[in-house]
């Protein structure tokens, strides 16, 4: 997917002539300076929000994780699923698998913000999107449930070989989810650096810690 965009908020120029090359198929992990327009590049690539320019977006079905939940709320756990996916069997799969079917009975406001933030992220992949967008999906969650779910979307996306596009300031979970890595610049924003990554669905070790520092670097000059 080829992107390049301007995109303008009244006076304030968030993008000018902005290029991405995101890389279908594999995991792209977007990091960049608080403000510096992450959350508006997903909801361009999504086609949430107007811009000037282009991208080259072939996918027929897109996924969005987005940063508050947007469960209805007069709705059960279950029935929120149901309006993405009819097949119950399939839902009952994927609520297992993410831990929470206990909660399909359950409404919105009983549930904790990581509960909610679960759902949300059985909503976007149930369907078996070509497209996934998540902006900071595990922020909610604590370091153990992170970290499973981290390895659960791994085996996922693997499986059904989807574009994955994740936005997180957390350089561990973009080390071990991303094939590539790209770091953006504040604004008026660009790309400062793409980044193929070698060690994705390692853990941490002296060869990897050489580029944890580097997007260290890349993030605070």
């Amino acid at each position: 997917m080829k992107i390049k965009l301007s995109k303008s908020n009244q006076n304030n120029i968030i993008f000018k002539d902005f290029e991405m090359d995101i890389k279908d198929y594999h995991v792209n992990i977007v990091m960049g300076p608080s403000g510096c327009g992450k959350t508006t590049l997903l909801n361009c690539i999504a086609r949430l929000s107007k811009y000037k320019g282009y991208i080259d977006n072939h996918h027929q079905s897109i996924g969005y994780v987005f940063q508050e939940d947007r469960l209805f709320p007069y709705l059960t756990v279950m029935n929120n699923l149901k309006i993405i996916e009819k097949n119950n069997q399939k839902i009952k799969t994927f609520m297992k698998q993410f831990q929470v079917y206990d909660l399909k009975d359950q409404y919105p406001h009983h549930l904790s913000g990581g509960e909610k933030q679960r759902i949300s992220i059985i909503r976007a992949f149930i369907r078996q999107n070509d497209l996934v967008l998540m902006d900071e999906a595990f922020k909610s969650l604590d370091y153990h449930l992170k970290w499973q779910l981290v390895e659960l979307i791994a085996k996922i996306q693997k499986e059904m070989k989807q574009t994955l596009i994740l936005v997180t300031h957390d350089i561990e979970i973009a080390l071990y989810l991303g094939h590539y890595i790209h770091v953006l610049t504040k604004k008026t924003t660009q790309l400062k650096e793409s980044i193929s990554n070698p060690y994705i669905h390692q853990e941490l070790n002296e060869n990897s810690v050489i580029l944890r520092n580097k997007l260290k670097y890349l993030l605070t000059h």
